[in-house]
């Protein structure tokens, strides 16, 4: 049965609904750096085709594996980081959410300065405390966090989180954003500025330590509300408010310096109706575009209406809450209508109040919906529409579930679209938005670990035009001494590596090309809470070549499967990769060792054989109950494959004098699949090529005959999958980027 889909190129499967049908993942033809999209085909009780879902990032090397133990099936993949997709039974494709950076023994905020690169990094600085010592922190080329300023105590004692805002206009001396921070009863605050602008290049780079500007509160008073900046006077310049003793103050600025905090009062035509003493607001800004600043707190928006021939403005309440006080509320234009908005949400009820700004006092006011209560707001353009989008947390229902990072994507009329879940995060603390180089992204900060073991965690959720922001995990990690080592995700391998039962990711990954530093990381069950990548202390051939960059390009040539190859009841990674001539083909194994380290140095067999195509599955191909190789091997000219099988000699011993060709040399196989032995059906290996669909059959053990199932066109992938759900495996074909299903003439003649 043929099946038009369009654009397949090879082929995997899995059960990734749930449904007992098998269901098939197939992938575009790869680009250069051996990334392409998935789509994910469901068939009905019939064979037929049900629904095509696509996930449209560009992903490497997937991995199909049940790490939820939900009877559902998973895939694992790399986008230079390490990505999830869980199955489900809606068929949903949303990634799960990693931390990116771990900080031990500290709570972490990332606070963005610049909305471009900085020496070739994003421009964010870390809050933090490392060695004992609280400050702010950014990476320097060799990975070490160096210390750029100090904030004026630790997070913990901090009134609120720290904020950015540009006070200072000198882009020649102060080309960033400052950071404000003060702490809760403290009689002052502190502005850190950590950037400049190079003499001789004109650059703006990072100061080698901060300038640090203090700005005292007078009268005193102690701090109690976190800083929160605005232009309080609307002369085009940031200003700072903060609250202390139950007042607000506010600190001018007139672009080159910051006045003395000193108490806030409005300026008002109708003190005899309002007073001029506010409490601290959420958010303040000239939302009714008349020149004076407008202000939301948790119980009403305060709208100011200019009286004329007087100067000063009336102010006036509109849009009483009546319900749940609001807890966050932020003002920015959400349909690019040129018209500042103002959303309002609160931690004590579900929804967010829109209102949409007219430049005038007449705010017309939307809901949006949402799910839990909402505990942050985060505005930036975060599918690059040049519309702002909305951010925000959705909080769980206990402490054991994880909350959901919801986007009201922004449009051009009204109010923003309905909220779309984007990721979900353990014990969020805060959210964030930057922007860079034109795009917006998200940074959630979390708490992580247990009693005297607290910690604090950093995920970085990346805007897209595909509206799906996400967080991969990254083979990355600080060290409690401020250390940044990461590398590159290549090739993944998912099993029970370290312990029967466990879900273990095995990473081949490197940080320099050029340098073959080819590197082995470990994660230890994959999803669970604690697990974190570490790299092993493996040392891999470097004459080996599984991938390759000319600086304009990279290519992959590594293929990989897991199994117990050896007996001991955990899975051994298999890795083929060609070697540095080009000519001839490596295969890798890994394994653990009980009571050593957790692997031992590789084993590694090399094949007469060029591989910069491989593909490799562990499967039992002589019936003795061993698990052998079987190896798609060739260059990258389609028409020289060859289709091997390593016997495996027992305990997961390989000799290439033991191996043999299952393929005629007439034909060059371009995919093959290993079919389940069944009543009626001996040990079968199929292929395809190009213009064939190939069976080969195993009656007496390590013989095969072989026989043409149908003819091709173009053959391209091919698997083994079940996807009627009548217990038994049917072949799925393709073929000029299209599916076909085999369910007849499999059983032996």
């Amino acid at each position: 049965m043929r099946v038009e889909v369009g654009g397949v190129s090879s082929l995997l499967s899995g059960d990734f609904d749930g449904d007992g049908r098998t269901d098939i993942m197939s992938r575009e033809p790869l680009d250069a750096y051996g990334r392409s999209r998935l789509r994910f085909h469901y068939f009905d009780a019939r064979g037929g085709l049900a629904e095509t879902r696509l996930f449209p990032k560009l992903v490497a090397s997937p991995v199909v594996a049940d790490l939820s133990a939900d009877g559902r099936s998973d895939v694992v993949f790399s986008d230079f980081r390490v990505g999830v997709l869980l199955g489900q039974a809606d068929r949903g494709l949303l990634p799960e959410t990693f931390a990116f950076y771990h900080v031990p023994r500290s709570k972490v905020r990332m606070v963005a300065i610049y909305d471009d690169l900085i020496n070739h990094e994003s421009a964010l600085i870390a809050v933090a405390t490392i060695n004992g010592v609280a400050g702010y922190y950014s990476p320097d080329a060799s990975g070490s966090l160096l210390l750029r300023g100090r904030p004026p105590g630790p997070l913990e004692a901090l009134a609120g989180d720290p904020v950015e805002g540009d006070i200072f206009d000198d882009t020649g001396d102060s080309p960033c954003r400052e950071i404000i921070a003060a702490v809760r009863g403290a009689t002052a605050f502190t502005v850190v500025d950590v950037c400049t602008r190079s003499a001789e290049t004109g650059e703006v780079t990072l100061r080698d330590i901060g300038l640090t500007r203090t700005i005292a509160l007078e009268p005193r008073a102690a701090i109690d509300t976190a800083p929160l900046v605005a232009d309080i006077d609307v002369n085009g310049h940031l200003d700072v408010l903060v609250g202390a003793g139950g007042r607000v103050y506010v600190a001018h600025s007139d672009g080159q310096s910051l006045s003395t905090a000193v108490p806030y009062r409005l300026a008002l035509a109708n003190h005899d109706e309002i007073a001029p003493d506010i409490a601290m607001p959420l958010a303040a800004g000239d939302f009714t575009g008349d020149g004076f600043p407008d202000f939301v707190f948790p119980d009403r928006l305060l709208t100011s209406n200019p009286v004329p021939n007087v100067g000063l403005p009336r102010y006036e309440v509109v849009h009483p809450n009546p319900g749940a006080r609001w807890t966050e509320a932020r003002i920015a234009d959400l349909n690019a209508n040129g018209k500042l908005d103002v959303v309002a949400a609160s931690v004590g009820r579900l929804g967010i109040d829109f209102f949409n700004g007219t430049g005038t006092r007449h705010l017309t006011d939307f809901s949006i919906p949402t799910s839990a209560p909402v505990s942050h707001l985060a505005v930036a353009d975060l599918d690059g529409d040049l519309i702002n989008d909305l951010a925000f947390v959705e909080r769980a229902a206990s402490e054991s579930e994880r909350d959901a990072v919801a986007v009201s994507f922004g449009r051009l009329a009204g109010a923003p679209l309905a909220p779309a879940t984007i990721a979900r995060v353990a014990r969020t603390e805060e959210l964030s938005a930057f922007s860079e180089s034109g795009r917006g992204s998200l940074i959630v900060s979390s708490a992580e670990g247990g009693e005297g073991e607290e910690g604090g965690a950093l995920t970085l959720l990346v805007g897209n035009g595909d509206r799906l922001p996400f967080a991969s995990l990254g083979l990355s990690s600080i060290s409690i001494d401020g250390h940044l080592v990461n590398a590159v995700a290549l090739g993944l391998s998912v099993g029970a590596l370290t312990a029967p039962q466990h879900r273990d990711l095995l990473a081949l990954a490197t940080n320099d090309f050029d340098a073959r530093d080819w590197q082995v990381w470990l994660v230890r069950d994959l999803g669970q809470p604690a697990s974190r990548p570490e790299r092993l202390a493996l040392k891999l051939d470097p004459r080996l070549l599984p991938a390759y960059s000319n600086g304009l390009e990279a290519s992959l040539t590594w293929a990989g499967d897991t199994a117990d190859i050896d007996g001991d009841g955990r899975d051994e990674a298999v890795w083929v990769m060609s070697k540095a001539d080009y000519d001839h083909c490596a295969i890798v194994i890994l394994g653990a060792v009980p009571g050593t380290e957790p692997f031992a140095e590789p084993t590694t067999i090399d094949l007469d054989e060029p591989c910069a195509r491989a593909d490799v599955k562990l499967a039992d191909a002589d019936g003795d109950g061993s698990r052998d190789i079987v190896l798609l091997t060739g260059p990258l000219v389609s028409s020289e494959r060859k289709l091997l099988i390593l016997w495996n000699l027992g305990k997961g011993r390989f000799s290439t004098s033991a191996a043999m060709q299952l393929n005629p040399s007439a034909d060059s196989p371009q995919a093959f699949a290993y079919l389940k032995p069944i009543p009626g059906r001996a040990i079968s290996l199929a292929y395809v090529t190009e213009s064939s669909l190939l069976l080969a059959q195993s009656t007496v053990p390590r013989q095969f005959t072989s026989r043409v199932l149908a003819p091709v066109v173009r053959g391209s992938g091919l698997v083994a999958a079940d996807i009627n759900g009548d217990q038994t495996d049917d072949l799925i074909v393709a073929a000029s980027g299209n599916l076909f299903s085999m369910t007849a003439q499999l059983r032996v003649r």
